[in-house]
């Protein structure tokens, strides 16, 4: 039997908790500073006005943690160590060791990450697994369904993205899943959650394989994906699809793998991703994310050659920082 502690309900509650009060740190730090001290009475902490000095200074402990969450009233236990493992394993708190008169804290918490999960809201994700992302994000993922010329339909991949802070969010896919110059109508978009939503004429990138398609009567989904471009070799990454599956009728697929490196492509001078993830047709236009739920690439068509009667075949992502700039 499998023990996922992230789905228990007082784990779960806890998670939304710290998300809460970590965005108090930022946008309201007397009332933050004001819970914490709550929290330390509460707990009978000794000291407690030397430690509060070092949490301004950023110093972290697990006994500021608990007092954090429970801000002055009760609180469960059992949650405490597998969130501050989860922050230590993401480096939000790394080793650091402050000291005052009478108090002794061992961590500290780097300022500039926290606040960029905060503002991508992708704090949340660090606590669960990978496919956690899937019920997470279902309003963010859609399927394109589309026609050509001669009746085939068949079905590509797209998500939602917000390209940088406070921008208008966009629905990204592939330029060659909806290339109405190929003869190609877009007849439906539906989210992994099972909406159909009406949509415009897509936008088209004129040299690189990425379009968008405006939606209609759009109630934001929340979240929707950000975009996160430090990805580097061997770096585990995750590709969310509905790639065509032989014999089967599938929906939404997803594939764990790395990133193998990048290469240029010839035509465009373009850098592309390389990654491990199995890519199929239909797999284009999906997100590539890494563990955090940032997306970091868009998966398109792989790269495919034959010398001497060998062939070679590499999966291939448009890299996030082309895909937000369009």
């Amino acid at each position: 039997m499998r023990l996922n502690l992230h789905h228990h309900p007082a784990y779960r509650e806890q998670f939304a908790l710290v998300e809460e009060r970590f965005n108090l740190m930022v946008d309201d730090e007397p009332e933050f500073a004001r819970l914490v001290a709550a929290g330390l009475a509460f707990m009978h902490a000794p000291q407690a006005a030397e430690k509060l000095s070092l949490l301004k200074a950023n110093y972290f402990s697990v006994e500021l943690l608990q007092a954090m969450i429970c801000g002055g009233q009760a609180y469960k236990m059992g949650p405490i160590d597998y969130i501050w493992r989860c922050l230590v394993d993401r480096q939000i708190v790394i080793r650091a060791t402050g000291h005052m008169p009478g108090a002794f804290i061992d961590h500290s918490i780097v300022a500039p990450l926290l606040i960029e999960h905060l503002e991508a809201r992708t704090l949340l994700n660090i606590f669960q697994p990978p496919s956690a992302f899937v019920a997470r994000y279902r309003d963010a993922l859609v399927a394109v369904d589309v026609e050509t010329l001669n009746g085939d339909t068949s079905r590509g991949s797209g998500f939602f993205a917000i390209p940088s802070p406070g921008a208008t969010p966009k629905l990204y896919t592939c330029k060659h899943n909806v290339d109405p110059a190929d003869g190609i109508t877009v007849k439906a978009v539906t989210t992994a959650a099972g909406t159909e939503l009406s949509f415009g004429t897509p936008t088209l990138h004129p040299s690189e394989d990425i379009a968008t398609i405006p939606v209609q009567g759009l109630h934001e989904p929340e979240p929707m994906f950000r975009f996160r471009g430090d990805i580097e070799m061997f770096d585990l990454v995750y590709t969310l699809g509905y790639p065509l599956v032989p014999c089967a009728q599938a929906e939404l697929v997803g594939h764990r793998g790395e990133v193998n490196g990048t290469a240029r492509l010839f035509v465009g001078g373009t850098d592309i991703l390389l990654i491990s993830n199995l890519v199929s047709p239909g797999n284009s236009g999906g997100p590539v994310l890494d563990r955090d739920g940032f997306c970091v690439g868009m998966s398109t068509r792989w790269l495919e050659g034959e010398w001497d009667g060998e062939k070679a075949r590499f999966s291939a992502a448009i890299p996030a920082a082309l895909v937000a700039a369009f």
